[in-house]
Order: C-alpha cells, then sequence, then structure tokens
C-alpha cells in the first residue's frame, strides 16, 4: 500500500481560480455549513468543539476557526488549527474524528492566530506544516498589523511552516488530490486556498466569511 502523502509537482493541472470566482463557488464548493462557523474572537475558557461529518473529510468547529480534517494511513491531515489556548481541545477533536493518533500535514491558510494555534503542537511531532512563503515570514518575525493591537512576536522554530510554497502545488493523500493555490491581494498577503477536486471542496480560509 502507497503512503498517504506524496508530494507531486501538478502545476497545470491545478484549478485556477481567481478571487472573484473564489467568492461566487464558495457557498457551493464549501457546502453551507462552512461558512456560518468562523469565529475570530477570543477564545474560551472552555471550547465547545463540535464535528460534523463531510464524508471523506470532517469539519470541526469552535476552536477558533473552520478545521478541515481528513483520515490518512500514516496521520491525518488538518486545515488550519484554531488558536492556541484551544490547541489540545482541538487536537483531540480530530483524533476522534479522524481515528488518527498524530497529524501527519497541517496546511495554513493564512498566519493569523486563529490558524495556527496548533502549529507547535504538529510541529513538534514530527507533523508537516504547510504554508505560503509569506506566511512563514510572518511567522518567523516580530510583525505588526492593523488587525491585531501591538506586536506579535515570531512563533517557536517547531511551530513555522516547514513546507512553503510560492504560487501552487499538490499533494496526494488518502487517495485524493489535495490542490493548495496561492490568492494574491487577500485576507493577507499569503493567503491559501485548498481544493478537493475529487471531493468538490474547496476551503477558503480567511477569504470568505459567514459573519455579516
Amino acid at each position: 500500500m502507497s503512503r498517504s502523502t506524496h508530494t507531486k509537482k501538478t502545476r497545470s493541472s491545478i484549478a485556477q481560480f481567481s478571487r472573484r470566482q473564489i467568492l461566487s463557488v464558495g457557498a457551493a464548493a464549501l457546502g453551507t455549513s462552512l461558512l456560518p462557523g468562523y469565529l475570530s474572537g477570543a477564545p474560551q475558557a472552555a471550547p465547545r468543539i463540535s464535528a460534523t461529518d463531510l464524508g471523506n473529510l470532517k469539519l470541526i468547529q469552535g476552536a477558533g476557526c473552520n478545521v478541515i480534517a481528513m483520515h490518512g494511513e500514516d496521520g491525518a491531515l488538518m486545515i488550519d488549527g484554531g488558536l492556541q489556548a484551544n490547541a489540545d481541545a482541538l487536537l483531540k477533536a480530530v483524533r476522534e474524528a479522524t481515528g488518527n493518533s498524530r497529524i501527519q500535514t497541517l496546511i495554513n491558510t493564512h498566519w493569523h492566530p486563529e490558524q495556527t494555534g496548533a502549529n507547535e503542537v504538529v510541529g513538534k511531532a514530527g507533523g508537516v506544516i504547510i504554508a505560503h512563503e509569506k506566511t512563514k515570514l510572518y511567522l518567523t518575525n516580530t510583525v505588526s498589523s492593523v488587525t491585531f493591537e501591538g506586536r506579535r512576536p515570531p512563533l517557536p522554530e517547531a511551530a513555522r511552516p516547514n513546507k512553503t510554497t510560492r504560487s501552487d502545488d499538490s499533494i496526494m493523500f488518502a487517495g485524493q488530490r489535495v490542490d493548495y493555490s496561492y490568492l494574491p491581494a487577500a485576507h493577507t498577503d499569503g493567503d491559501l486556498f485548498v481544493h478537493f477536486p475529487g471531493l468538490n471542496v474547496l476551503v477558503a480560509g480567511g477569504v470568505v466569511s459567514g459573519e455579516e
């Protein structure tokens, strides 16, 4: 049996989405259940984590953002990681939802703390953390942002992405192609969206929100 995750360069085969196309197909591709749960506020003392079965994928909500998880032979795939304060509860929910004891691959759609809170745990356990190269730059340095008060310190080395992309790339995971592509001038300047073409699911991170 082949390994669950295998990096493969398929730039020519990755579907090319513009910002307008992502916004127009977001609800259909994500499913309406993915849009309402995007949370950007402070973490709760005891987060209420819920899991929704989407078939091959699981939607985990309540940790700070929508998290997508997928069972794999050598560990689970996660897209985004919630807030750091909720990491233990989130990872417990992912283990229960996927049946995996570890996270093999984590994709950060951008650098904000709602997306990167599980990075350190995953990185210390030997997981692959994928992000845009600009996201890694933000997480490696002290930065200021209009989104947050004050300056944000860099994440520990183990929490920083250890595999980056500049534009488009793909992996094979559990028999499914997973495309991740750069969306310039979006929520940040390092946003990725993730597309599961075989499952007709598009994960847009902070670009699409259910908030009014």
